[in-house]
C-alpha cells in the first residue's frame, strides 16, 4: 500500500493503535476516534495514501459505504442515535477519512458515564457543529468500552 513520509494515518500514532476497531478490511480501516465528544464516533480511514475523496476507485467506495452503513447499524443498535452526521474533511490530516458522527437527542449512559448531546434544544438540532468543549470530552475507560462494543457488534 502507498504510504505518505509524515501523514498520521499511513503511520499511526502509539496511542491511537489502542482505538482500531477493525484492519481486516481490504481497503480500510475502522478506529473509534480519539475525540469522543459524540460516544461512537468513528473514523473509517483508506489503508492507502489518497488525499482526494474523488480519487478514490470503484472498489474502495463500494467497500466504504458498506463498512460505514454496518458501522452506523451497530452504533444506531448499542447507543440509538437519532441521526448521523458524515464529514470528509482533510484539514488536519490530507488522507481520505469518513468521520461518522452519531447525534443524540436523549440523554444515554455507558458504564458510568452520562452524555447530553448540547446541540439538542427543546427536541430540535439547533447546533450543526459538534461542541468541543472539554466537559463533553468522554474518558479513556469509557472509549475502551465504547470500542469493544462496537468491535463485538461488527463481527
Amino acid at each position: 500500500m502507498k504510504k505518505k513520509k509524515g501523514c498520521d494515518f499511513c503511520k499511526l500514532p502509539k496511542e491511537y493503535e489502542k482505538f482500531i476497531i477493525k484492519d481486516d478490511y481490504k481497503n480500510w480501516i475502522v478506529d473509534l476516534s480519539i475525540d469522543q465528544y459524540f460516544p461512537g464516533k468513528c473514523i473509517v480511514r483508506l489503508k492507502r495514501h489518497l488525499e482526494d475523496v474523488f480519487d478514490l476507485n470503484k472498489n474502495e467506495r463500494e467497500e466504504l459505504f458498506f463498512i460505514s452503513k454496518r458501522i452506523r447499524n451497530v452504533i444506531r443498535k448499542l447507543f440509538h442515535p437519532i441521526h448521523f452526521n458524515y464529514k470528509f474533511l482533510g484539514n488536519s490530516c490530507r488522507h481520505v477519512h469518513l468521520h461518522l458522527i452519531p447525534r443524540y437527542r436523549k440523554q444515554i449512559k455507558i458504564g458510568k458515564f452520562t452524555f447530553q448531546d448540547q446541540g439538542w434544544k427543546n427536541g430540535k438540532l439547533v447546533e450543526y457543529l459538534p461542541t468541543r468543549k472539554q466537559e463533553n470530552r468522554i474518558k479513556k475507560e469509557t472509549k475502551i468500552i465504547i470500542k469493544n462494543k462496537i468491535k463485538e457488534n461488527l463481527k
